[in-house]
């Protein structure tokens, strides 16, 4: 099977730092799969957030993620501090495509990471325009 690949960000939107707690860590002594699900749902809520919005109400709209792929690249361990680097990628009707590089205190790349999230109406539960004022800042970065 081939290796993923991911692409690194040219040109990051935003960056925030992050510290590997205990929780984040599996019985392998490292970096769990299942956290880094977490620190980038966190990655994507403080970027929202900059901007006056959230995931769980973005203008009105839900925020649902459809693709996730990662590429380990080193190992995360218990204490890391972790810095985060945000990136765009296609921007669709109803997407946006979200990339991530997260590297340790050292400066090691540790994981490039790339989502694809879906603005959806959160009653009727369908895909929905990205909000003007989400799509203003996308164009502006």
């Amino acid at each position: 099977m081939a290796r993923l690949n991911l692409e690194a960000i040219k040109d990051p939107i935003f960056s925030t730092t992050l510290e590997l707690h205990v929780n984040y860590i599996n019985a392998g002594g490292h970096m769990g799969h299942d956290s880094v699900v977490q620190l980038l749902q966190e990655v994507r809520e403080r970027f929202f957030q900059s901007h006056g919005g959230s995931e769980l109400d973005c203008e009105g709209l839900g925020v649902a993620i459809v693709n996730l792929a990662v590429e380990y690249l080193h190992e995360g361990m218990y204490g890391d501090k972790l810095f985060v680097k945000l990136g765009l990628g296609e921007i669709g009707y109803s997407s946006v495509e979200f990339k991530y590089q997260i590297y340790n205190q050292n400066k090691t790349e540790i994981a490039r990471a790339l989502t694809t999230s879906v603005f959806c109406n959160k009653k009727s539960r369908q895909s929905a325009h990205i909000p003007q004022k989400i799509l203003e800042v996308f164009k502006n970065m």
